[in-house]
C-alpha cells in the first residue's frame, strides 16, 4: 500500500512539472491513436455506406461479418501481426515490427469494423427514410446508388404516378406525334355545316309533301 502511494506522488510529480519524457509518451500515444482512427474512417465510413445503400450479392454475409468482427479480441490481432510481421512472417521484410507503424495497423484493423457497422446502421436508418424521396427527385447517380441495367424501380411509378405519366421516352414521342397530327387536320367550315343542314332540311319537307298528297 505504501509502494502504491509513492507511486502516485510520483506520477503526480511527473504530470505537474511537464516531464518531457512524458509529454513525449503521451504525444506519441495520441499520435497512434489518431491516425489509427482517421485511416478506420477513411476505409470504414464508405464502406458502411455503401453497404447500407447498394444491394448485391454477398451483402448480408459482409454485414454479418462486420458485426462479429466488432467482438474481436486484441490479443488475437496482436498475435497475428506479430506472426505476419515478424522477420519470418509475410510482412517481416518492412522491419516494422515493434515500431509506431504497427501500433497503427493494429488498432486500425481493430476500429474499422467498428466504423463499419457503426455507419451502417445510421445510414440503412436514414435511407430507408429518406430513400424514396431521393430516388423520385431524380439524385444524380453518383450521389444516389446505381441500379442494374435494364431494371427499373418498381415503387418509383406506383407511388407517384402523376409525376411520372410516361413509361419512356418511346411513348413521349409517340403522344407528341399524336397531338401534332391532330393539330394538322383540318377543322371542318361552319359555313358548308349549314349549308348541308338546310339542304337536309329543305329534302325532309319535299319528302313529307309529297307523302301528304
Amino acid at each position: 500500500m505504501h509502494d502504491l502511494g509513492q507511486a502516485f506522488i510520483a506520477a503526480c510529480r511527473l504530470i505537474a512539472g511537464f516531464d518531457p519524457e512524458l509529454i513525449g509518451i503521451v504525444a506519441l500515444s495520441l499520435k497512434v491513436s489518431l491516425s489509427a482512427t482517421m485511416i478506420a474512417l477513411m476505409i470504414g465510413a464508405p464502406a458502411g455506406a455503401a453497404l447500407a445503400v447498394t444491394r448485391f450479392r454477398g451483402r448480408q454475409a459482409i454485414v454479418v461479418v462486420a458485426n462479429a468482427l466488432l467482438g474481436l479480441p486484441p490479443v488475437v490481432v496482436g498475435l497475428l501481426l506479430y506472426l505476419m510481421l515478424s522477420r519470418s512472417g509475410p510482412l517481416g521484410a518492412f522491419g516494422i515490427l515493434f515500431t509506431p507503424a504497427a501500433m497503427v495497423l493494429a488498432q486500425t484493423v481493430l476500429a474499422t469494423p467498428i466504423v463499419v457497422a457503426l455507419v451502417h446502421r445510421a445510414t440503412a436508418a436514414l435511407w430507408g427514410e429518406y430513400g424514396d424521396v431521393l430516388r423520385v427527385d431524380r439524385v444524380p447517380r453518383r450521389v444516389r446508388p446505381r441500379h442494374r441495367r435494364g431494371r427499373r424501380d418498381p415503387d418509383r411509378r406506383r407511388q407517384h404516378p402523376r409525376q411520372h405519366p410516361h413509361h419512356d421516352d418511346g411513348d413521349r414521342a409517340r403522344d407528341q406525334q399524336g397531338r401534332a397530327v391532330a393539330r394538322a387536320r383540318p377543322r371542318p367550315d361552319p359555313d358548308l355545316a349549314e349549308h348541308r343542314r338546310e339542304r337536309r332540311r329543305v329534302r325532309a319537307q319535299s319528302l313529307g309533301g309529297e307523302i301528304v298528297g
